[in-house]
């Protein structure tokens, strides 16, 4: 009798959520030959044209050497190694088999590069690392074969060799950060897969380990052992074994599979529809795009200035972090009304968003276009398309925080970026592009210019002390302000820190300036030392609840609103001490309010300061937390996808693992 079947399957086979991962075991049982015949008879026929081809065959055949060893020592006879794998896998006879399990899932991932899935399960979509327009189609396929290790019918490009595998898994590919996104949201079932492949199993490790049993959870058929373990004998977590006992009962218990699937189940997309069911979870906006509340301002006239004439169409600025690059392309949006499109776009800490952005900003300027029809669009393409669709139309555009996309070497935007900034410089429009970020940018062109932020005058900073509503004695303040300035060289945020301290009483404003001096003025060339003072004094201030929320508040991969964070803490705090220590957090500064709205969010040196002050393990409670909350928005916000989205991009928006990736890489 083969064994039940598992509730968390029958569930991913009703509704829809079942990815088939089918290695080489499954060819190899229906009559096709497996790597390491292919390698001896590869060898044994071309023995008078490879070196050693004996003395490897025998190393092989005892077991000294793997198939991928060989492999790896004959490379340079790429032409016979390819030849020999057409031969062989070439020709397939369809497998009942594998026909059975197209009809519990039309969705299959493989590292076989033979066609019986495809020629037995009558799968058109056949999906390769080397298309990446392809790949981008599997958010919106119903049925395709990913072949991570290529095709046959394109053996050159197929996945044969050390070299290749490196490539295609140490490196951020598209291919592999799709299946990342296949076992992160749905459940896999492997059969004939063998998790001593140090390559795919790497990758499942990182995700199922990530999501601490919250994620889906996977099954392994098998007729040969209880648990699964990978090459170094660990057991898999997240991956239950499906014991058969003998391989004759595969099929039978396929065709009980078969049963389930027979009960009709709603798609992705009608899920999505059904907004009576989703309503109260659907967000349309990304909490990071809205341009944080400045209160408070003082000084920067003559960058206000600039940024208000019609002379330049693009503008950097840039600076030290919390220097205020961001406070001032906010404040500025905040008081110009002239333009009838204003938009802000956030790039904070996250690589590849490129595309996302983009596609969001296109939508700005004509709703009517759907995210579905720019799948597979190129960077290039976009940016055409974006340019297009904005024509004549007088608005102002908010690329915050693009450090990633600046190039080190030559100081100049790259990527994404780089090409919009080059378009936006060259193209005929009535619009204004604004960018921040630290690096100087080495580019002198008519109608662009840069704004390097230095820090406050002393002047602006008595000014910014006296404006704070303080009931210190004045002249008293504006020693204790030039006592700031002196320590901090006007540094924006350090001195909003330092104010807060303010409400609390002159004496707390004393000690707190008195705590972060160590006798020595901040060298305006590098703000570490004043940063661990300053934010270590502040935390050394604060009441556990608010060190909860502020470590919460750290691990976030977007803004949320006050609700959500509650809703994220409710565990730990109830909403009176949530609130108590919310208050506590803005009277200390170090919230940043997103502008006529609930969202919040932390300015990334605190975040930065938080995260670095402790190791990986002591901050997985409080991913642990976000992680729960994000299991909600799988389906709601697939529409926000992009076929280039990285790892990171998409967990950023649907679910959990970005958490770890951007906090543990």
């Amino acid at each position: 009798m083969y064994p039940e079947v598992p509730g968390e399957l029958r569930d991913a086979i009703e509704n829809d959520k079942l990815v088939v991962f089918v290695g080489a075991g499954l060819s190899i049982n229906s009559g096709l030959p497996g790597w390491g015949q292919i390698v001896s008879e590869l060898l044994q026929e071309n023995k008078d044209y490879i070196n050693k081809a004996d003395a490897f065959r025998a190393a092989l055949e005892s077991g000294i050497m793997s198939p991928l060893d060989i492999l790896d020592k004959i490379e340079d006879s790429r032409k016979t190694v390819f030849s020999a794998f057409e031969k062989k896998l070439s020709e397939t006879t369809p497998s009942d088999l594998h026909s059975a399990f197209g009809k519990i899932s039309r969705r299959f991932v493989t590292t076989n590069f033979d066609k019986l899935i495809e020629s037995s399960a009558n799968i058109k979509q056949i999906i390769t690392p080397d298309s990446k327009f392809n790949l981008g189609k599997i958010d919106t396929e119903e049925e395709f074969v990913l072949k991570l290790h290529g095709d046959i019918d394109r053996v050159d490009n197929c996945v044969v060799f050390s070299s290749q595998y490196e490539e295609l898994y140490k490196n951020e590919q598209l291919s592999t950060f799709q299946l990342k996104k296949l076992f992160s949201s749905y459940t896999v079932l492997f059969v004939g897969f063998s998790f001593t492949d140090p390559y795919v199993t790497e990758l499942f490790n990182f995700v199922t380990n990530l999501q601490e049993d919250l994620g889906p959870r996977h099954f392994f058929i098998s007729n040969i052992q209880e648990d699964i373990r990978n090459v170094e004998d660990k057991k898999i977590r997240a991956l239950e074994c499906i014991d058969i006992n003998d391989f004759s009962q595969l099929q039978p218990y396929v065709e009980s599979l078969i049963t389930i699937k027979s009960t009709p189940s709603l798609s992705p997309s009608q899920l999505v529809s059904s907004t009576e069911t989703l309503s109260p979870l659907y967000k349309d906006i990304d909490g990071s795009d809205i341009a944080p509340e400045v209160t408070g301002w003082v000084g920067r006239k003559g960058e206000l200035d600039i940024l208000k004439s019609d002379v330049f169409r693009v503008v950097f600025i840039t600076g030290f972090g919390g220097e205020g690059k961001s406070a001032l392309a906010s404040y500025y949006l905040q008081h110009e009304p002239d333009y009838e499109i204003a938009e802000w776009k956030d790039f904070k800490e996250q690589d590849h968003k490129f595309q996302h952005k983009i596609i969001s900003m296109i939508r700005r300027l004509n709703c009517d276009v759907s995210v579905d029809d720019l799948i597979g669009f190129s960077d290039s393409e976009l940016i055409q398309l974006f340019f297009k669709k904005l024509g004549n139309k007088k608005a102002v555009f908010v690329l915050d925080n693009v450090d990633s996309y600046i190039d080190l070497e030559n100081f100049e935007p790259t990527n994404g970026i780089g090409e919009l900034f080059e378009v936006a410089m060259s193209a005929e429009h009535n619009s204004k592009f604004i960018f921040t970020c630290r690096p100087f940018i080495q580019y002198a062109k008519p109608r662009f210019i840069q704004l390097n932020l230095p820090g406050l005058s002393e002047k602006n900073t008595i000014e910014y002390f006296v404006n704070g509503d303080i009931g210190i004695n004045k002249e008293k303040l504006v020693s204790y302000a030039k006592k700031a300035y002196s320590l901090t060289s006007g540094h924006a945020l350090w001195l909003s820190l330092i104010l807060a301290q303010s409400k609390k009483g002159e004496k707390a404003l004393k000690d707190f300036l008195d705590k972060i001096g160590t006798g020595s003025t901040i060298d305006k060339n590098d703000t570490s030392i004043m940063s661990k003072n300053v934010l270590s004094s502040v935390w050394e201030s604060l009441h556990e609840r608010d060190k909860l929320v502020l470590r919460t508040l750290a691990e976030t991969v977007v803004a949320e609103t006050e609700e959500d964070y509650a809703e994220i803490l409710k565990d730990e705090l109830n909403f009176k001490n949530y609130q108590k220590a919310l208050r506590s957090l803005r009277s200390f500064n170090l919230i940043v309010e997103k502008r006529d709205s609930k969202y919040i969010e932390l300015h990334p040196l605190v975040k930065q300061f938080v995260i670095t002050n402790y190791p990986p393990a002591e901050r997985d409670k409080y991913i642990s937390y976000l992680v729960r909350f994000y299991d909600k928005w799988v389906v709601v916000l697939k529409e926000k996808m992009s076929s280039k989205l990285s790892y990171q991009e998409f967990s950023n928006f649907t679910n959990k693992a970005e958490l770890f990736w951007s906090n543990n890489t």
